[in-house]
């Protein structure tokens, strides 16, 4: 009697597989594809932002612009190593 439903419950592991597989690319993909140009663009119109203030501001306050662009810098080069990463533990 329990042989009869071991091939069911492999059959169900391997479909519960092949649908996370197939999440996890598609999440690859949309982070790859839609997120990572819309955080470049945001960063790119934060870096626009930062030498106007330059022009308007002194010193000081342009320092605390300059740490915020740091900051998505830092999250821009990290967030594929991310994604890269969930995609080869999900493959």
């Amino acid at each position: 009697m329990l042989f009869s439903f071991q091939p069911y419950k492999i059959n169900n592991t391997e479909k519960f597989t092949k649908k996370i597989q197939i999440k996890a690319r598609t999440l690859g993909d949309i982070a790859i594809n839609h997120i990572v140009p819309t955080a470049i663009i945001y960063m790119t119109t934060l870096i626009d932002n930062v030498k106007g203030l330059k022009e308007i501001f002194d010193d000081k306050e342009v320092a605390n612009f300059k740490e915020i662009v740091i900051r998505v810098q830092i999250r821009k080069q990290i967030f594929p190593k991310i994604v890269n990463a969930l995609f080869i533990f999900h493959s």
